[in-house]
């Protein structure tokens, strides 16, 4: 079966996720999924730091073109976000008990040459 190569917005979500995770564990987080999927959508990282489980919507940008990443995270987003969220806890029963879950997007701004990386908490 022949795969097709990323296209150039792939390659650039890919590679946002890769700094997203590197930002995530200097922070202490350690990666527990990358791009999790189930019926209700998918999430691009899920974090563990002590005892909170973080769900992660990563947002990648080249330049200012586009507007800011964040402003990608839509109200719609978040509600896919948060079921899917919900179905991985479903999914992996040992995270529901004695933990916090919150819903944080990260944004990689990559404008001019320099990268520039913030993660905002969305829930709860």
């Amino acid at each position: 079966m022949k795969t097709d190569p990323p296209h150039w917005n792939q390659r650039q979500g890919l590679a946002g996720e890769a700094l997203a995770k590197e930002f995530l564990r200097k922070q202490g987080f350690k990666i527990l999924a990358e791009r999790y999927r189930n019926p209700c959508g998918e999430i691009d990282l899920v974090a563990l730091r002590e005892d909170v489980v973080l769900f992660v919507e990563v947002k990648a940008r080249n330049g200012p073109d586009f507007g800011d990443p964040l402003e990608a995270v839509t109200p719609d987003k978040v509600r896919r976000l948060l079921r899917t969220a919900c179905g991985f806890l479903m999914d992996f029963p040992d995270f529901q008990n004695g933990h916090f879950w919150e819903l944080a997007a990260v944004a990689v701004r990559n404008y001019d040459g320099a990268t520039e990386i913030e993660m905002v908490r969305i829930l709860p």
